[in-house]
């Protein structure tokens, strides 16, 4: 299973509700519905983890910097990402 499969499917089970039709079909898909509020908190949860991948590579990047004033900004960039999600 690719990553955007396991994301879909962690949202779809975390978020929303497994459907079928009216005559108990799937037609061979996975079918979810999701009220506006579960897809507004699906997209802060993506959203969210965006930001700690991101953070975590900045993270990994300043540990290897041997610059000292790299590795501050980098680490700042991280806390700002970081943050971004707390405000």
């Amino acid at each position: 299973m690719t990553p955007d499969k396991e994301m879909a499917l962690e949202i779809a089970n975390r978020f929303a509700s497994r459907m079928c039709d009216e005559h108990g079909e799937t037609h061979g898909e996975e079918l979810y519905c999701m009220g506006m509020t579960d897809i507004v908190e699906a997209i802060n949860f993506v959203a969210t983890k965006e930001r700690e991948a991101c953070a975590a590579i900045l993270d990994a990047n300043a540990m290897a910097c041997h610059s000292p004033i790299m590795r501050s900004l980098l680490q700042s960039n991280a806390q700002a990402i970081k943050s971004r999600g707390q405000a």
